[in-house]
């Protein structure tokens, strides 16, 4: 399948970031402490502990998932003015990821949070006024809480910066050089996004001057952290990259087989499969590669994508067929 268009990448990107992002920064580790332990010391005002009670109670860990108790320990936590209990607090208020949803006690929390030295809630209400979420949708509202997360190192509003200077919004042009500074910045910073975005920049020349190998150590780093659309575009690379610099069919085989096919929905699917066709054709296993993109071609047409992409996906199945590897 050919590699999806700049803004369309972008916006499933976006929307990808938004639902991993919510519900992943509650991903900190739990202290080793029985739950029992937490909740006493929690009981006792400990706003730590209270904290760390509500993670148990989002999680499970240790006692059955309750997202309402989840939220009454983190606000008891934040009450105790925890900047990231008052994060949690208002994603949970945003999400509805208990009995309670309120957009306005989200934005205050997360905005408490904010004045509290939390960085990442910057991040959080950018991506409010970019979706609208509760409040009136203002691209140059979000634009500026970025610019407030970013200006505090926070990679996520770093990230969300370079995607909107790549894309242009609200009569603000386009701005590549702009958009490179901030994924570096985010990258550098270890967030995969910014590490996928500056291997998809080196990998095509958008912006920069294109470097395959950088593309590689860029996807690579992304792909280190789990983040599967990474691992998809390393493989692709290594697969079908002109020039022997950087083309490995072994590598990637390897890289691709680390990503889950079931925790992706048909059209994610079909491109991963398009990779592993790629990679067993590179490898000169042409009757695996015929075999993989034929489903390629089945899950396209069962749900009914563009036809020119059934059609290159048609031509790599004849170059399978006769032997012969893809260049992209």
């Amino acid at each position: 399948m050919r590699r999806k268009p700049l803004f369309i990448v972008l916006a499933v990107m976006a929307l990808a970031v938004v639902a991993a992002v919510k519900i992943g920064f509650f991903d900190a580790l739990l202290v080793s402490s029985s739950f029992q332990a937490s909740k006493e010391r929690a009981e006792q005002g400990d706003a730590k502990a209270q904290l760390e009670l509500g993670r148990r109670y989002y999680h499970g860990a240790g006692i059955e998932k309750d997202g309402d108790q989840a939220l009454v320990w983190f606000l008891k936590s934040a009450e105790q003015y925890n900047p990231e209990a008052m994060r949690l607090a208002g994603l949970m208020y945003n999400n509805g990821q208990a009995a309670v949803q309120d957009p306005k006690l989200a934005l205050r929390w997360l905005e408490a949070a904010y004045d509290a030295s939390d960085n990442m809630a910057a991040y959080f209400i950018g991506q409010m006024y970019q979706q609208g979420e509760g409040v009136e949708k203002n691209l140059n509202t979000a634009y500026s809480w970025y610019q407030k997360g970013a200006d505090r190192a926070d990679s996520w509003s770093q990230w969300a910066l370079g995607n909107l200077n790549q894309s242009g919004f609200d009569g603000h042009p386009v701005d590549l050089n702009s958009a490179v500074k901030w994924y570096r910045l985010s990258a550098k910073l270890g967030n995969e996004l910014g590490q996928h975005e500056m291997g998809r920049m080196y990998n095509h020349g958008i912006g920069v001057e294109q470097d395959l190998g950088k593309a590689e150590m860029w996807y690579r780093r992304a792909s280190e952290q789990g983040y599967w659309l990474a691992s998809n575009n390393l493989a692709w690379l290594l697969a079908t990259a002109k020039g022997s610099g950087v083309r490995n069919g072994k590598a990637a085989l390897k890289v691709i087989e680390g990503i889950d096919l079931a925790e992706l929905d048909d059209l994610n699917r079909a491109m991963v499969l398009d990779t592993f066709a790629a990679a067993y054709a590179e490898m000169g296993r042409f009757v695996d590669a015929v075999m993989a993109q034929e489903k390629v071609i089945a899950l396209q047409q069962q749900i009914k994508v563009e036809p020119t992409l059934i059609s290159e996906s048609e031509a790599r199945l004849h170059a399978y067929q006769q032997k012969q590897a893809w260049r992209e």
